[in-house]
């Protein structure tokens, strides 16, 4: 049941200021809050780059795009007070009646919520491990840790974990401040779990992201114009209004339209950047995957990235062995957003890092091997609800949240371009689409 004093709003901001894929992880949690307030407007408050998917959902009426210096890992942004104050005014002018702020696991929502108390805006809700005072009218706490004796597992203050039976609000542990751990759930069940304590549910929790059929064009004769099969002839499903494919969306069996050994060469996107070194696979192992791809699976391969990822797209062109060049093409810094999530929406199957491009593959179904670093958990972090392979090696300081990696990137140097590709190959035949092997 709807919280009361939410069943009447009339207008609702979303927040999420982090990243693509961060925002591509919420969506689902924006159809609850859309469907289950039909009459609301549903505005989203988001980060340049979060406002690019923010425009390709559905479900939201209005994106307002606001940079955030507490979402600034690199220090990149002047200290300018008269940015926040803008972002108040703009929030104020829209007399919004409630705000939702998301966030992950290892942020916090309070500076978010102090824009939204001075922009005046009545009902504010997050999920808060700090005290809030009269930040939030909702404070929500995820699910905690517990064993299977039902204990509560809590953090102690001189590092690890101790267990006890319960907590209770007056009891020592509550009282020294300890920090009660949260349970481990994929960042698509924390929004979720987050707008459900004020009672908005959805039964659809697959991310939201609709490929413009302009887009979808540009792509059709962007590869045609390669000697491409266009994404008709690869039987991509147009009649969802998302783009999926036909394949059971729960069980993810071999899809209706499976031709196995129809020889026609895969078609493999290659995202080889991310904003975080500590989570990029090294450029160098990547032209040995790229070779792979072409010599053992004859697929034709597009490299892509954005405009700051052009000198590693073509590195990596550069060091392509000659001879496989022909079936390999960059279009880093070419595309727009749109069309970006339309290749990959063709695409038979795309190879990246834990960012951005992993998460769209998942919006639109199409299958994708990540090289997910093991400084985010993969629990956490994953692709959500496509096939799917995770490469990396454990390493002794998995879960590091390392921006840049300290010592040698074993969790990701140790994935040899031959397991990256066995992982292709064999993701292509779990989802029926077997290549003829050149």
């Amino acid at each position: 049941m709807i919280d009361k004093r939410w069943s009447q709003v009339k207008r609702v901001l979303a927040i999420r200021l982090d990243n693509l894929g961060d925002v591509l992880v919420t969506t689902p949690a924006l159809h609850a809050i859309k469907t289950s307030l039909p009459a609301a407007t549903l505005t989203l408050l988001t980060s340049p780059v979060g406002a690019q998917v923010a425009r390709l959902n559905p479900d939201l009426d209005d994106v307002i795009v606001y940079q955030a210096p507490w979402m600034d890992p690199w220090h990149k942004l002047p200290q300018d007070s008269q940015r926040e104050q803008q972002v108040i005014t703009t929030i104020r002018e829209r007399r919004f009646d409630g705000a939702i702020i998301f966030t992950s696991f290892r942020q916090s929502p309070l500076p978010a919520a102090y824009l939204c108390y001075l922009a005046d805006i009545p009902l504010r809700v997050a999920a808060s491990i700090d005290g809030p005072g009269s930040l939030l009218t909702t404070r929500h706490k995820h699910p905690p840790i517990t064993s299977h004796k039902g204990g509560i597992a809590f953090q102690l203050p001189q590092g690890g974990i101790a267990e006890r039976e319960q907590l209770h609000k007056n009891d020592e542990t509550w009282r020294s401040g300890l920090q009660v751990l949260e349970r481990m759930m994929h960042e698509v069940e924390r929004g979720l779990d987050l707008v459900a304590t004020i009672g908005l549910t959805t039964e659809d929790l697959d991310l939201v992201l609709h490929v413009p059929a302009d887009a979808r064009t540009h792509i059709d004769d962007l590869l045609a114009s390669y000697h491409v099969d266009k994404p008709d002839d690869r039987m991509k499903c147009r009649d969802d209004p998302c783009g999926r494919p036909a394949w059971d969306r729960q069980a993810y069996g071999r899809p209706a339209w499976d031709r196995p050994g129809c020889g026609r060469p895969a078609l493999i996107a290659v995202h080889p950047g991310c904003s975080m070194p500590a989570r990029t696979y090294p450029w160098e192992m990547y032209v040995e995957v790229v070779d792979l791809l072409v010599e053992q699976l004859g697929a034709t391969v597009f490299l892509t990235g954005a405009e700051d990822e052009q000198e590693l797209v073509e590195r990596i062109l550069s060091h392509v062995q000659e001879g496989n060049r022909r079936a390999v093409h960059s279009l880093a810094g070419v595309l727009s957003f749109p069309a970006l999530c339309a290749l990959i929406e063709a695409a038979d199957l795309v190879i990246t890092n834990n960012t951005g491009p992993m998460h769209i593959s998942a919006a639109v179904k199409t299958p994708v091997v990540a090289l997910f670093a093991l400084t985010n958990p993969p629990e956490q972090w994953g692709p959500w609800h496509v096939p799917h392979r995770l490469l990396n090696v454990d390493v002794p300081c998995r879960i590091c949240y390392s921006r840049a990696c300290p010592y040698q990137h074993e969790c990701l140097r140790l994935v040899s371009p031959s397991m990256v590709v066995d992982a292709a190959s064999g993701l292509l035949k779990h989802v029926g689409r077997e290549q003829t092997v050149s």
